[in-house]
């Protein structure tokens, strides 16, 4: 590939991820709208949270056609890496982004979102870099853009997302997970988002954080 086909491929890419996680932050708030609107409260649950994300709002038609995602479709708890050797799959992302234009030509052309709670404390903020983040890291989940999304739901409402987010980055640095930071932006006062690279896989995270505090049950 030319160093121009490459540049603009790279160019097209990353205009198709960020379609792809605008589109997932308006969900995110589409969902918390709603639900604080009609005063629903929600269980304490990451499986739940992901469930109403995907089949009432990602995949919702309405949704679908008015921002122009009717070529995408999402899966909850996608298998992921088959394993020829133990017949088995060697995990289970929270949701795969599927483009219908792609994927039909080759299987592997999808996208990954790993959802994990947040509430401010040490353990979860654990989780959200060993059990999420060093996934795609370890290739355990696949990146095929190279680029992938961890999603916090965040359910206590008196955290900072800033400062709990720098808690994460922290965490990661004592565990030796070298990355680059490459953008930081504050949306709504709602969802924080970042990108980083993990330089010696060329790997791009994008960190989304969800305040559903609103909407969950105390």
């Amino acid at each position: 590939m030319s160093k121009v086909n490459l540049v603009h491929y790279n160019t097209m890419r990353k205009a198709f991820i960020n379609h792809i996680n605008q589109y997932l932050m308006q969900c995110c708030k589409d969902m918390c709208e709603e639900y604080k609107r009609e005063n629903h409260k929600l269980s304490n649950d990451e499986n739940m949270l992901r469930n109403i994300l995907v089949e009432e709002f990602l995949n919702e038609d309405n949704h679908r056609n008015k921002h122009e995602m009717t070529d995408f479709r999402f899966e909850s708890e996608s298998q992921e890496n088959y394993d020829y050797s133990t017949k088995k799959y060697k995990g289970r992302c929270d949701i795969k982004v599927i483009y219908n234009k792609d994927y039909f030509k080759k299987k592997e052309g999808y996208y990954l979102v790993e959802c994990k709670r947040i509430d401010g404390k040490n353990k979860l903020n654990k989780q959200f870099v060993d059990e999420g983040v060093l996934r795609f890291v370890t290739g355990k989940y696949s990146s095929y853009y190279r680029y992938s999304t961890m999603l916090g739901f965040i359910v206590k409402h008196d955290i900072n997302i800033y400062d709990n987010y720098q808690k994460i980055i922290d965490y990661q640095d004592e565990i030796h997970l070298d990355s680059l930071q490459e953008e930081n932006v504050v949306n709504d006062n709602m969802i924080f988002h970042s990108t980083r690279l993990f330089s010696s896989q060329q790997l791009h995270m994008i960190y989304m954080f969800c305040n559903v505090s609103q909407i969950i049950e105390n």
